[in-house]
């Protein structure tokens, strides 16, 4: 009945209007409502209709993959010479040197996936912003390019002729009027739709432009994905440039810098938001562990929730509590992420830990209150069989209220037999939920200690640096004993008081 309740939620008036595409839906239907009724007779024709068609075909194929990365937070302007560099190698090689036309094109892709690797490299590896990356790219591929055209060819426009074949696939018009890139845009926007929304890849995707930190730490590949966003987009952009080539016989070295203005409007327009210690060992079970990343970690039953929760504010509540261990159905190629499971199970967990607000898996995570974001990065812990559960100062930036539902949801983690490791600067709520203390004082155990052997004052007093604030006084005493009663002050003629911490 829950599960019905919710399907009738999404499609009521209100639902539909919460959902982040209805936006750029509406601005489609005012955009086309305008030009149908201002446009004139040939708009809505079928030539008109062929006409911008064909144009968006091209700057669709290259805007998908540039969706995906500015979701991911990245962006990619190197496109813009991507296009003309995919076309020109693929005139230089079955045109101006005559070789066959697969070689053409297959070279063309590799340049486009090469240089894509190259910009995910540089982003992962410097940590320098994509935007700065990809410009030096855009720049270095156009001079290269036509360097290398004029070299080869002593020109900057080369002819080609593809043949029949591939003029059939990639470069002819369909009814005389349609270009054929229109079919390779619905298949390409069919297949990323796919990726984005009924696999985990689109999951983890959509997680790295929530939080990188907290999906990394989910054990989501993210310098892998980067790359290979960075590579699909470099790819479909030499696509592009070969579909041009073959289209119009020849390719320019000057084509395709419009499309990187485009491609980001496009974007843009269609919904996609442009935001974006000491070592020592561990040992698990009387074994020595060393983790490489934090799946590893988790495979072992460590988990690890951090301040802000772990989960990401854009997606669903179900999407966030699976977000890289995504639950699938059907087969083989054929796999889908299974929403309906997905939602139950997490609803389920979260309920199960005192949360009752929450009864919908669709609802989105920046709905939730921090103490709920909290209860749903502890039940998805406890869902996965965690043995060892690590909060990192949960409750920080909570109220009164919501602290005292995430210590009740820490001590029913307790009770189910997870070791709990509470990191906080809060005293009263160490012990409410502890046991047993650890002080650290810059990086340092300051003091190691079981309930009840320190009250709360003394613990107070020595996280907020008692004893160096006891030197401190003992010092200022004796200066008083031997300066006639004064306390020392800062001048001329002051002596100096060093406290060594």
């Amino acid at each position: 009945m829950l599960f019905v309740d919710n399907i009738a939620l999404r499609l009521s008036p209100v639902g539909l209007l919460r959902r982040p595409e209805t936006g750029a839906l509406l601005g489609l239907a005012a955009v086309f409502s305008f030009f149908s009724i201002f446009g004139g007779d040939n708009f809505l024709s079928v030539a008109g209709v062929a006409g911008w068609l064909n144009v968006a075909s091209s700057i669709g194929i290259v805007a998908i993959p540039i969706g995906l990365l500015i979701i991911a937070g990245e962006l990619d302007i190197s496109i813009g010479s991507m296009i003309p560099a995919g076309s020109m190698t693929v005139a230089i090689i079955s045109g101006y040197f005559q070789e066959p036309i697969f070689l053409g094109v297959v070279a063309a892709l590799a340049l486009g996936a090469l240089v894509g690797f190259l910009n995910g490299l540089l982003v992962v590896r410097t940590a320098l912003p994509s935007l700065i990356v990809t410009l030096g790219t855009l720049f270095s591929v156009a001079g290269l390019v036509l360097f290398l055209s004029v070299i080869i060819t002593g020109t900057t426009s080369v002819a080609i002729d593809a043949g029949p074949t591939a003029k059939f696939l990639l470069g002819h018009f369909v009814g005389g009027i349609l270009q054929v890139a229109i079919f390779w845009w619905m298949g390409i926007a069919l297949f990323f739709g796919f990726i984005l929304h009924f696999s985990r890849y689109g999951n983890w995707i959509l997680a790295m432009g929530g939080d990188r930190v907290s999906a990394r730490n989910a054990g989501i590949p993210t310098e892998r994905l980067t790359i290979l966003l960075f590579m699909s987009s470099g790819v479909s952009a030499a696509f592009v440039g070969v579909g041009q080539a073959i289209l119009f016989n020849s390719a320019q070295v000057s084509a395709g810098q419009s499309y990187i203005f485009n491609a980001i409007v496009a974007v843009v327009v269609g919904g996609v938001l442009l935001t974006g210690g000491y070592s020592g060992t561990v040992e698990m079970d009387g074994k020595i562990i060393d983790f490489n990343n934090p799946r590893e970690a988790g495979h072992c039953g460590i988990a690890t929730v951090h301040q802000f929760g772990g989960t990401f504010p854009l997606m669903t509540i179900g999407r966030s509590f699976f977000v890289g261990q995504e639950p699938t159905r059907g087969w083989g190629p054929f796999k889908a992420y299974d929403r309906r499971r997905a939602n139950a199970i997490a609803v389920s967990a979260v309920r199960e830990l005192g949360i009752t607000r929450i009864n919908d898996g669709d609802r989105l995570v920046g709905g939730l209150s921090g103490g709920e974001r909290q209860a749903l990065a502890i039940a998805r812990a406890v869902y996965f069989g965690a043995k060892v559960l690590i909060l990192d100062e949960p409750t920080a930036a909570l109220g009164v209220k919501e602290a005292a539902h995430v210590l009740r949801i820490v001590l029913k983690a307790r009770q189910k037999g997870i070791a709990v490791i509470f990191i906080t600067h809060q005293v009263v709520h160490a012990l409410t939920v502890g046991d047993h203390f650890a002080v650290l004082i810059r990086g340092i155990k300051a003091s190691d200690f079981r309930k009840g052997e320190k009250s709360r004052e003394e613990i107070t007093d020595l996280m907020a640096g008692g004893e160096h604030m006891a030197e401190l006084e003992a010092e200022i005493s004796s200066y008083m004993k031997t300066h006639g009663g004064h306390s020392p002050h800062v001048g001329a003629n002051s002596a100096d008081i060093t406290v060594e911490m």
